[in-house]
């Protein structure tokens, strides 16, 4: 999950790039200047949060066995064979649906990668 700055350490970090532009531009109001890099750094905050929230809203929690199966390109036979207790990938019972969380699929997956074998093979 990428690192959000808070609002306060965007503006902190905003006004330390600006920095340079302030010293030079000591005739402008600072006080202005500093409401609109405030401002700015705000905007796009509130930008980077939004987009955030609207990444993690798009994603299912939960998928049915059909997509479930699918996304792991495998029968739903095969699904259902390799769900606990019989199997790695634990699944969510609500009522009489079985459903699976994609954060377990994701973890069944790293823990049904194949390692490299650590001893050569045999040539024919």
């Amino acid at each position: 999950m990428p690192d959000i700055l808070t609002e306060e350490e965007a503006v902190r970090h905003f006004a330390a790039a600006t920095l340079g532009l302030l010293k030079t531009f000591r005739a402008v109001d600072n006080s202005r200047l500093v409401a609109e890099i405030r401002r700015i750094a705000k905007e796009a905050h509130d930008s980077e949060v939004a987009s955030f929230q609207n990444q993690q809203a798009s994603k299912p929690m939960l998928l049915n066995a059909r997509q479930a199966a699918k996304s792991l390109s495998i029968s739903e036979r095969t699904l259902h064979s390799m769900t606990a207790p019989r199997g790695p990938i634990p699944a969510v019972k609500i009522g009489t649906r079985v459903c699976y969380a994609v954060a377990d699929l994701e973890r069944a997956i790293e823990t049904l990668k194949v390692k490299p074998s650590q001893t050569p093979r045999a040539e024919d």
